[in-house]
């Protein structure tokens, strides 16, 4: 019989100050603005778009996440 290791992962989301969406040059503060009117191609996830990375979301990103412990295991395999 085959021994289980059990492991408990909380997943959080928080809302980055940028200017500018994570994957696209969308702008991020829509507040008040009719639905779906700040998105392009990229910015819905349509198939056969490469989205633009944001290094100031990263930036931004990192430091909350490792304050709580958590852990950056760097650039996925397929990244640029």
């Amino acid at each position: 019989m085959t021994a289980y290791e059990p492991v408990i992962v909380l997943e959080t989301y928080i809302q980055l100050n940028t200017h500018s969406k994570i994957f696209c040059a969308c702008k991020a503060d829509s507040w008040g603005e009719a639905a779906s009117t700040n998105i392009h191609p990229v910015g819905t996830g349509l198939s056969h778009v490469l989205p633009a990375h944001h290094p100031a979301a990263a930036e931004k990103a990192v430091p909350p996440g490792a304050a709580n412990g958590g852990r950056s295991f760097g650039p996925h395999a397929g990244a640029a």
